[in-house]
């Protein structure tokens, strides 16, 4: 069986917003990627109007998104497992996306 993601890059990029992602994720001295850029390269659209040094901060942001992805999903696992829960689980509680969404906001924002 496969995980079920609690959160994905995709539902990131609907709520909060790609907006907000690029700014997040952005460290100190680093100018944040254009956020429709980054929402092209979730949605696997064409990237070909930006730059390559735009290309390489978006697919960075998405990188460190991805990070704080896994982390979350190995936290909230690791409580699961805690609690007796099988893993993977077979469906994906909504409330778990709830909490796995402010997990990855608070772990972008602590820079």
């Amino acid at each position: 069986m496969s995980t079920v993601w609690y959160i994905t890059a995709v539902s990131l990029a609907e709520r909060p917003g790609c907006a907000e992602l690029v700014q997040i994720t952005a460290q100190d001295n680093e100018l944040p990627a254009p956020a429709v850029l980054l929402a092209a390269i979730i949605h696997g659209d064409d990237t070909s109007p930006w730059t390559a040094d735009e290309l390489v901060q978006a697919n960075l942001t998405l990188s460190r998104m991805d990070d704080a992805i896994a982390d979350t999903q190995a936290l909230i696992d690791g409580y699961l497992r805690q609690r007796g829960h099988k893993l993977p689980l077979a469906t994906r509680p909504p409330q778990l996306t709830t909490w796995a969404r402010a997990i990855v906001r608070y772990q972008l924002n602590r820079n």
